[in-house]
């Protein structure tokens, strides 16, 4: 099967699903405007305004099809790359699936009606659709009430659950200073700076460490705040690595921790929870499919002091950690194992090249 996919090539997220569909015998051609050394086509940026853009690479997209003639086309995400798929009307003649993202359905759309209406169109032109949440399903068939799409986590790779093996048996969870890892960017929506002016006095009595990714529009301003706040080592930096180093490096850790304002089964919990890591994350709608009072620490955003307690919890020694990961670990192998939801979206695909434009 040859798939067109249309995606940022830059994104992580991109980079493991090509190379999955691969793994599993597609042809997979990525074409998009933000070019990644995964992308095979490079759409034209004329503007650099990316709505239009989007509009201007809709002409490219139609002669995109013809030329290589995929079976299906499949763009990652509605706001977008949907957007664009509509506009080119290559819909009419191949079969589209349409990848959904958190913020593309539950953030994009409250930005203004303009932006409702792209989500809506987009959603509308493609024959199906997958989303990684029964939230974000409900969400998705609000804005378009003929969508009923399909619901496919993204997983976890099989080397995040072998750490898990290989935490159990190192047994490292008396160590102190509690280490945690925020694999979140510096966006403004995963709101790293929430977290830095909750804990900063429990990194300057030494008693947690944490650790935030070297990358986002906010991260220099980010390290400054870190620098003025939080005392040398008590917070560190990680560069982007691949994700077999990625998933060794989760070793080095203890707890996730995520201070999210929107989520949609966020991919970085599914993989915390695969690699036995204690969970500590926002308690908003989007992680609520896979976390509760009973297997992770939940805290209100517009509290500050209740990520504090959490925290103060799992130092004491009140919350029973081996037990909650371990239940946590089987949770994700049983609904989010990668490779098992690449092919089920492989699926999904040969049923609607099979079936053909009806």
């Amino acid at each position: 099967m040859k798939i067109l996919m249309l995606a940022d090539g830059q994104s992580v997220h991109t980079r493991r699903y090509q190379a999955e569909m691969k793994k599993q015998g597609s042809e997979i051609i990525l074409a998009g405007i933000e070019a990644g050394e995964a992308t095979d086509i490079k759409l034209p940026r004329p503007t650099g305004i990316m709505i239009f853009d989007y509009i201007l690479a809709s002409r490219k997209l139609k002669d995109i099809v013809e030329e290589y003639s995929p079976d299906i086309v499949n763009p990652h995400f509605a706001c977008g790359y949907g957007f664009m798929t509509g506009l080119s009307g290559v819909w009419k003649t191949k079969p589209v699936l349409l990848h959904c993202l958190g913020s593309d359905i539950l953030v994009s759309p409250q930005k203004s009606f303009l932006h409702t209406m792209r989500v809506r169109y987009a959603l509308s032109r493609a024959d199906r659709t997958v989303v990684d949440s029964e939230c974000l399903k409900e969400a998705a068939h609000k804005i378009q009430p003929t969508v009923e799409p399909d619901v496919i986590p993204w997983g976890a790779d099989a080397e995040a659950f072998e750490i898990f093996n290989q935490r159990i048996k190192a047994d490292n969870s008396a160590k102190r200073p509690l280490r945690i890892i925020v694999p979140r960017p510096h966006y403004k929506v995963y709101n790293n700076f929430f977290i830095i002016n909750s804990l900063y006095e429990l990194i300057n009595d030494g008693r947690i460490v944490i650790t935030f990714p070297k990358w986002g529009s906010l991260y220099g301003d980010f390290a400054n705040v870190c620098r003025e706040k939080c005392r040398p080592g008590g917070i560190g930096f990680y560069e982007f690595m691949d994700r077999t180093e990625f998933n060794k490096f989760l070793l080095n850790f203890d707890c996730y921790l995520s201070a999210s304002r929107s989520d949609s089964s966020p991919a970085s919990l599914i993989e915390a929870m695969a690699a036995g890591l204690y969970p500590v994350v926002a308690d908003i709608s989007g992680v609520r499919e896979w976390v509760n009072e009973n297997n992770a620490g939940l805290f209100n955003l517009e509290r500050p002091e209740t990520l504090r307690d959490v925290i103060d919890n799992l130092l004491d020694g009140t919350v029973d950690i081996k037990s909650v990961i371990a239940e946590n670990h089987k949770l994700a192998k049983g609904k989010a194992v990668f490779s098992e939801n690449i092919r089920a979206t492989l699926h999904i695909m040969q049923e609607m090249v099979s079936h053909g434009k009806e």
